[in-house]
């Protein structure tokens, strides 16, 4: 019965003591909170399927090199607001995004894009 008690007080400040952190911390980093900004018109590709852009590459309809600069200059955007990205790998993407490119140009087969739909490594 005691324990029983003891285990209900306890679960009773752990309540308040939540409650009580919940508030200091909601009144110290409430304010420090920054929407992400919405897409811009140039980066309204990014809202796509990750399939729809790979088929719109493979088309010719849009290069590898655009849609890798999209993504770079979004991180840049966002990351100081998220502080997601740790690599910053943008030469080596831009440089793989035109060997893509140039691939494309040369007339890949279907076969190919079966093996590798998004013609990554």
């Amino acid at each position: 019965m005691a324990t029983n008690m003891l285990k209900h007080a306890f679960l009773i400040f752990r309540t308040y003591l939540d409650l009580f952190i919940d508030i200091i911390y909601g009144y110290f980093w409430e304010g420090a909170r920054k929407p992400i900004p919405d897409l811009e018109k140039k980066h309204a590709m990014l809202a796509e399927s990750a399939v729809t852009l790979a088929a719109k590459i493979r088309n010719k309809e849009l290069k590898s090199e655009e849609l890798v600069k999209a993504c770079i200059e979004r991180i840049q955007q966002v990351n100081p607001i998220t502080n997601a990205v740790t690599d910053e790998r943008f030469e080596d993407a831009l440089k793989e995004a035109k060997e893509v490119d140039k691939l494309i140009e040369t007339g890949l087969t279907d076969e190919y894009f079966q093996k590798k739909p998004f013609l990554g490594n």
